[in-house]
């Protein structure tokens, strides 16, 4: 078993960072390890996600792509068993897509002057927005709308989470995505969904409060995880060897870090501007539809207020679904858990997840 699992991460490392769907790897491991060849499968008419995963920034060596690739190792991991039930069926698996998004601010990345005069004061999210759409709609284009079936998410974690909303603001005044299923169908355009855990600049704090509060917090968070969370503090210690071999391999391909003294100013700079940004508040439009994940210990966005009401809303509710779940605005829900400024990037029952896609490769190989 602990072979199989081994060998679905060196799969994951060599064909994620691809940017395959989940249906190539499904394919790629299903041949593997039958040693059958496919064929011609039936068309899947299942709902078709593609998932945009946003990324922070606070240095020059952050806004990676790779920032957070534990998220497409647990969506793969999530599809891969229905993928190979379909395949065994004859029909297609899902052609769900990962893309994680990283920032022109990073080391690879490329700064404009241009584009730093369009995110100063206080205008980093609707710049960043509008060149991540840019990017989002060539790729919806490039895969072609059916019948309503394609869903998109745009997903950002703290900071990111602002970038998701600039986009999503910015995909839906371009008309290229829709919030409304009908309009999906009816215009066959993809559905869109939007996802903010720990939304820093949303909060609901005033400004001041936020320019004091966030870098505060920020501090006794890194304080708290160094001291508390091995898996984190691993990534953390290893964070830079692993860029750096990234880059090697990037380098091979002839696309080398741009890290110029004036590519270097332009970076910090925009880095500066998107923290400034974060600061003075990023607002979520009250006409978009969004799901929120909040910590109630969080100290970047702890709110007393909040946290008494979503304490009262649990009282009666303990163990049903709506537990957590509460509607904090027309268009918004807000989920209250209780956990500092740290998602779990590995959930608890990651690893049964991970033991069951391991148990049908074995079962795939005729493995008892």
């Amino acid at each position: 078993m602990a072979s199989i699992l081994a060998r679905v991460f060196h799969l994951f490392k060599n064909v994620l960072t691809r940017w395959e769907c989940t249906a190539d790897l499904a394919k790629k491991l299903y041949v593997r390890y039958t040693g059958k060849d496919i064929g011609t499968l039936e068309p899947s008419t299942e709902k078709r996600k593609k998932e945009f995963f946003f990324t922070s920034l606070q240095l020059v060596q952050s806004g990676s792509q790779f920032a957070l690739m534990e998220e497409a190792l647990h969506e793969a991991i999530k599809d891969l068993p229905a993928a190979f039930e379909n395949i065994a069926k004859g029909k297609e698996p899902n052609t769900n897509q990962i893309y994680t998004l990283g920032s022109p601010t990073n080391r690879m990345g490329k700064m404009s002057e241009k584009f730093l005069d369009e995110i100063k004061d206080g205008k980093a999210f609707e710049g960043f927005g509008e060149l991540y759409a840019e990017f989002i709609e060539q790729n919806l284009e490039e895969g072609g709308a059916e019948e309503g079936r394609d869903e998109v998410l745009l997903y950002g974690e703290s900071m990111a989470a602002s970038f998701a909303t600039g986009t999503a603001e910015h995909l839906l005044q371009d008309g290229a995505v829709t919030q409304s299923r009908s309009d999906a169908a009816e215009k066959n355009i993809p559905f869109l969904q939007v996802r903010l855990d720990m939304p820093v600049g949303s909060s609901g704090l005033s400004a001041a409060r936020k320019r004091l509060q966030i870098p505060l917090g920020f501090l006794a968070q890194a304080v708290y995880t160094g001291a508390t969370d091995s898996y984190i503090r691993g990534v953390m210690t290893k964070d830079k060897a692993f860029l750096e071999s990234t880059e090697r391999l990037f380098a091979e391909q002839g696309m080398k870090p741009e890290m110029s003294e004036e590519q270097i100013g332009l970076k910090k700079a925009g880095v500066k501007e998107a923290i400034y940004s974060l600061r003075e508040g990023t607002p979520i439009p009250p006409d978009m539809k969004v799901t929120k994940v909040v910590g109630q210990f969080d100290p970047l966005l702890y709110s007393h207020k909040e946290n008494m009401d979503a304490t009262e809303h649990r009282n009666g509710r303990e163990g049903t679904l709506g537990e957590n779940m509460r509607k904090t605005g027309k268009h918004e829900r807000t989920f209250s858990i209780k956990m500092t400024h740290a998602m779990p990037y590995f959930r608890q029952n990651e690893m049964k997840r991970m033991r069951r896609v391991a148990e049908r490769l074995k079962a795939l190989k005729g493995v008892q």
